[in-house]
């Protein structure tokens, strides 16, 4: 199972913009298991680091590019540990989280607090920052 903490680290010491360093891929690989019968994903970034690493738990037939699932979303930027029912980005999940109309948006969450608005992920809703 993951450690937050290590994550965070790791996370931090990747260059947005840049190729992965040796602690991300070793990371990845020492700790992409099965937990609970959900299949746990982590990103730094596809090719290059980016500003929003996460980890998410997939399962019930559902993909990251094509699902929900639980993830949580690090902002670097603003030192921000979200957990969320996350909701694919790129295509539009097959089901939605239940009683999902009660959540705040990630993108919400941020303009309610003063911040600049997301720049991924926004459509996911909050559980815990």
């Amino acid at each position: 199972m993951p450690n937050i903490t290590e994550f965070i680290n790791v996370a931090n010491q990747q260059i947005t913009g840049q190729g992965p360093t040796p602690a991300a891929l070793a990371y990845r690989q020492q700790n992409e298991v099965t937990f609970d019968n959900l299949k746990v994903e982590i990103s730094f970034g596809k090719g290059r680091a980016t500003n929003i690493p996460w980890i998410s738990f997939i399962g019930y037939n559902q993909v990251v590019q094509r699902g929900i699932y639980p993830v949580l979303l690090f902002y670097k930027d603003f030192n921000l540990l979200i957990l969320a029912y996350g909701v694919s980005e790129n295509n539009e999940p097959l089901v939605q989280w239940p009683n999902s109309e009660a959540l705040d948006t990630i993108a919400d969450y941020f303009q309610q607090n003063n911040l600049a608005p997301p720049r991924k992920y926004g459509n996911s809703f909050v559980h815990t920052v």
